[in-house]
């Protein structure tokens, strides 16, 4: 690969997917703080695994730690729409449930399974957690609209990859799992390439035709 097909790869939908997918970007855990919000990432006391989950679902809901096994769930909605941020096009449920923590619970958004993890205190008892899950490809897609991969020295191959992201923990976490999974292709390709021309060295094994003559 020159750098301009790597740069290409770089950009490529199906790569940023992957880095969605195993950095779990689509879904988010957000608290207020008065007229402010944050966003736990990574540092979320929580964690909700979605039994019924579907790439191409966006649902919110409002969970409150009540204490250290259960929980309280409010304040449903399922989307329809890819933009996420909107009332449109969405099924709203006013309801409110409890369940226990590793338990599974049924829910208008589907069956949860709710995890606490290593940051769970007494501190957010009581406290609502904003649960969001966007659908997988948007929010690849605005992930690759916000990445800048450019060539910095062509004669040594050189590109510098940057992510306008507000944190910057999750920017360095998607530009370190997107060279990883760059990489990981790579070698895959690299390996199919290397079978290929194993195959092609056998079979023209008989006419003495070397494997770098193939145009494979």
């Amino acid at each position: 690969r020159n750098v301009d097909n790597e740069i290409i790869v770089l950009k490529s939908r199906n790569l940023m997917t992957e880095v969605v997918r195993r950095l779990n970007l689509h879904v988010n855990y957000v608290v207020k703080h008065g007229l402010r919000t944050e966003n736990l990432y990574r540092r979320s006391p929580i964690d909700v695994t979605f039994i019924d989950d579907n790439e191409r679902q966006a649902l919110a809901f409002e969970l409150t730690p009540v204490d250290n096994e259960k929980f309280s769930l409010t304040k449903f909605v399922n989307r329809t729409s890819a933009d996420s941020d909107k009332d449109k096009d969405s099924e709203i449920y006013d309801v409110e449930m409890t369940g226990r923590f590793n338990d599974t619970i049924t829910t208008p958004c589907g069956l949860l399974v709710v995890t606490p993890t290593l940051y769970m205190s007494d501190d957010y008892f009581g406290d609502p957690i904003s649960v969001s899950k966007q659908i997988v490809s948007s929010v690849a897609s605005g992930y690759n609209k916000r990445i800048a991969i450019e060539l910095v020295e062509k004669q040594a191959n050189a590109i510098s990859i940057s992510l306008d992201d507000n944190i910057p923990r999750r920017a360095e976490d998607v530009i370190n799992t997107l060279i990883a999974r760059y990489n990981d292709e790579s070698i895959n390709d690299k390996n199919g390439r290397l079978h290929r021309q194993a195959a092609a060295h056998h079979r023209f094994g008989a006419g003495r035709r070397r494997p770098q003559d193939l145009h494979l």
